[in-house]
């Protein structure tokens, strides 16, 4: 992954090597920010929580904006936070976990989603592939 670039105030985008996907980042107040599709490998994914931290940024939440594998992803480096969809995105994650699982798999050997349950109603809710309980936003 390319490194943290900003492209106007407040909004920086790091680009995977895979797919040429991007990860967005859209900083708020006092350097928190909102990751946006954080993508592709294990690498890039770890890398990205570094740059955040060497910037002074902080992690408040994420945002999945379809649900494909590569826009679903999250890595500890990040934090343990919200995650947010749509609703028919979330829906989606609990139809089609495995096939995603596999494709994923497929493609970044090395990366994991933990079991639990895609408990998430809406778009405040949270966008459950890994441990933890859903919890809507304030």
């Amino acid at each position: 992954m390319f490194r943290l670039v900003q492209i106007a105030p407040g909004a920086y985008v790091a680009s995977s090597s895979l797919y040429l996907t991007n990860s967005v980042v859209i900083e708020g107040l006092n350097h928190n920010v909102l990751v946006i599709d954080p993508a592709v490998t294990v690498q890039e994914l770890m890398m990205l929580g570094v740059d955040l931290r060497q910037a002074g940024m902080k992690t408040e939440l994420g945002f999945s904006t379809h649900p494909h594998w590569d826009h679903v992803l999250w890595s500890p480096a990040l934090g343990n936070l919200p995650r947010y969809a749509t609703g028919r995105a979330i829906q989606s994650l609990r139809t089609h976990r495995d096939i995603m699982f596999a494709e994923m798999m497929q493609a970044e050997p090395r990366a994991t989603i933990p079991p639990c349950s895609a408990n998430s109603r809406s778009f405040r809710q949270q966008v459950r592939l890994c441990r933890g309980p859903a919890r809507p936003p304030n």
